[in-house]
């Protein structure tokens, strides 16, 4: 029997519209075309969850109300209450809102039984900085490793105004390690670079060196302070230690770092390179070819669903994505793999409320995700991708038989389970008002 013309193309049409919008709902939506607003909030800074260039450790706290701005910590913890976060705090259980450390060695002097790095413990040492002789608690230790004290006063030559001990301060004693006017101990040079430590043979045109006890025979001084460059432990000036320095030898109070590659704008050289969530190694050029880049990893426990955080060096771009997984002990665990986004701030993208990418891994182990990414608004534009690690960690959560689950790269970004098996039945039952027909 020939199948009757009527019937047949209704059956069609049932499916055709029945289809219809099940497959709009199983596209992940935003085209601007569609309806759908693909940046549905605000680009700028604070954004909740989204890495901004003013949170440059990325814990949520923008800088200028982080109390560690360059270490992650979403408490903010400060237990000595000096404005420092402990974090990155060189004395997290002492005060020290300055974070002076002259020696150089990571330890706040607040906290360092060695502050002056001479190897004698402070509160013997002649030059500790906590001796009344010297004066008093507030006093800064002094580097003087063989604790020389001329006059005998308790006080190391290296911090005694008055070496000789004649009443005369050093600046105007005519010989302040002597009476005897010889010219000899007058001119000692206990670092042997050439440059007494007080050269007195010519009071009229004096040169002192400007490193006693560290040599330095060409008496470099970049900030030209007075102290050389071989002892100074803030070669620049520009109130910042060498150590915390992100431009040591270029003065730059403000420490601006726009690519936060540690490296401060005032004498960046490799040009800018946006790094992201601090890795150094991980960094998008705006002026490269079309890149993206997701977190290189991230733990997780099983059951435990993460939103899937993209990155590319194109600001405010129209995107197309899909996540996929490409190597785990589970294809399942992806959800809205696919859509579309065109906000970043600045080169992290906004997804649409409601459709952000996520994963929850199932089963432990290591898993490899990978993104890939386009440019809607430039069909030549190549494919970019990138990957990222997983590692799950606990015990199996539920069953294939119960979980939402999806091939790997398949798309479930619109939250609707089955749908494959739905028009797998709608197909069926055309075929049977087909058959009927006939």
């Amino acid at each position: 029997m020939r199948p009757v013309p009527g019937r047949t193309h209704t059956a069609f049409l049932v499916l055709a519209l029945l289809a219809a919008p099940l497959a709009a709902v199983a596209q992940d939506g935003g085209a601007p075309d569609g309806g759908v607003e693909l940046c549905t909030e605000p680009a700028g800074v604070g954004n909740e969850g989204y890495q901004s260039a003013y949170d440059w450790d990325d814990d949520g706290l923008l800088d200028w109300d982080d109390s560690c701005p360059r270490g992650y910590e979403p408490g903010a913890y400060d237990v000595d209450d000096d404005g420092v976060g402990d974090v990155c705090d060189n004395c997290p259980a002492y005060a020290n809102p300055d974070q002076s450390d002259i020696d150089g060695d990571g330890i706040g002097d607040a906290c360092d039984n060695d502050a002056d790095d001479d190897d004698v413990l402070d509160f013997s040492d002649n030059c500790g900085g906590s001796d009344a002789a010297d004066g008093g608690a507030d006093a800064m230790p002094v580097h003087n490793p063989g604790q020389e004290d001329l006059d005998g006063d308790g006080l190391g030559d290296a911090c005694d105004p008055d070496l000789d001990g004649d009443g005369i301060d050093n600046a105007i004693d005519p010989c302040p390690y002597d009476a005897a006017a010889d010219g000899t101990i007058c001119n000692a040079d206990p670092d042997g670079d050439g440059f007494p430590t007080y050269n007195l043979k010519t009071p009229e045109n004096t040169i002192n060196d400007n490193c006693p006890e560290t040599f330095n025979p060409f008496q470099e001084d970049l900030d030209e302070d007075g102290t050389g460059d071989a002892c100074d432990p803030d070669l620049d000036g520009d109130g910042i230690p060498d150590t915390a320095d992100n431009c040591p030898l270029a003065a730059n109070p403000d420490q601006e770092d726009g690519d936060r590659d540690g490296m401060g704008d005032t004498c960046d050289d490799d040009g800018f390179c946006f790094v992201v969530r601090g890795e150094a190694d991980a960094c998008l050029d705006p002026a490269g070819p079309f890149a993206v880049l997701a977190p290189d990893s991230l733990d997780v426990d099983t059951g435990d669903e993460v939103r899937l955080r993209l990155f590319s060096n194109r600001e405010d771009a129209h995107l197309a994505y899909t996540w996929a997984i490409v190597q785990g002990p589970s294809s399942t665990g992806l959800s809205n793999a696919s859509g579309e986004a065109a906000c970043s701030t600045p080169f992290e993208y906004h997804y649409v409320e409601g459709e952000e990418p996520s994963f929850a891994p199932s089963k432990p182990g290591t898993y490899t995700l990978r993104v890939s990414a386009t440019l809607v608004d430039d069909p030549e534009s190549p494919t970019a991708t990138d990957t990222m690690t997983v590692r799950a960690y606990g015990s199996i959560v539920g069953s294939s038989d119960t979980c939402n689950c999806s091939l790997v790269g398949a798309d479930r970004s619109r939250g609707a389970p089955g749908f494959s098996l739905l028009l797998a039945a709608l197909a069926l039952l055309a075929m049977v008002s087909i058959f009927r027909a006939r």
